[in-house]
């Protein structure tokens, strides 16, 4: 009878233990300070109405056939190629992957092409791409595209997604205390939720997938043009229907 009171004043022991560390990083998590830089604001600049342009993509179906007007990428594109000095592109989502059941604008496979051929043409011109986990499927597959920039001299940067405050609050704080330290691997076996032709993935690629963290930053600046852009460079996937191709300013 004694030896069963032990047992049940440990356990209640551990459950207030836990409970304690479970609240301490649930609430740390909400509250502590953002990464350096994350939220930053300059001098206000005045820009006339002939400085700035408005760019669209619409995609509609005309007598039953769907009808794709793209100026965002193709505009994109052409300052891609008019660099000389630098490229600094900050895209969530830069992949080819879809469900393939419809016909897509290949915008990756584009931009890429048109970033390769610039470094080649001029050597010593600085390509920066920032970008997210999701793009290896948090860690669940390696980025072939993205090491084809890489090799060829573009300096690729994934967003520390960690460092950021959890928007899934519960699971998160119970991410982090127990399934963060598992690791990650590419040997994966599950099929990817982001589209069909998408590499497979692992249990871990998953659990690090709930936590619903992403920088949705949408950007590119080169030494001629600044985009701010609602629109994103990728193929539509599965599990995102309502990203697509919409709207964005040039300025």
């Amino acid at each position: 009878m004694e030896r069963k009171k032990r047992k049940k004043k440990r356990l209640k022991w551990v459950i207030a233990a836990f409970a304690l560390l479970f609240l301490i990083t649930m609430i740390y998590h909400q509250v502590k300070p953002l990464p350096d830089g994350v939220s930053r604001a300059s001098e206000p600049v005045a820009i006339s109405d002939d400085q700035i342009d408005f760019l669209s993509d619409l995609t509609y179906q005309a007598e039953d056939i769907e009808t794709n007007e793209q100026e965002i990428f193709q505009d994109i594109e052409r300052s891609i190629r008019e660099a000389r000095e630098y490229i600094v592109m900050d895209f969530f989502l830069f992949n080819p992957y879809s469900n393939e059941d419809r016909q897509y604008p290949d915008i990756t496979a584009r931009l890429s092409s048109a970033m390769l051929e610039q470094m080649e043409t001029y050597p010593d011109m600085n390509v920066v791409l920032i970008t997210d986990e999701i793009n290896t499927t948090y860690n669940g597959h390696a980025a072939g595209h993205l090491d084809v920039l890489k090799e060829a001299g573009a300096e690729i940067v994934y967003t520390n997604l960690d460092a950021l405050r959890d928007p899934n609050i519960l699971y998160s704080t119970l991410y982090r205390i127990g399934f963060q330290w598992f690791g990650d691997s590419q040997n994966g076996w599950l099929p990817n939720p982001l589209a069909k032709n998408a590499p497979d993935i692992t249990v871990r690629s998953y659990l690090r997938l709930l936590n619903v963290k992403a920088n949705h930053r949408k950007v590119m600046v080169t030494e001629n043009d600044g985009f701010v852009l609602s629109a994103i460079p990728m193929t539509r996937a599965a599990i995102i229907p309502m990203w697509g191709y919409d709207s964005m300013d040039q300025f």
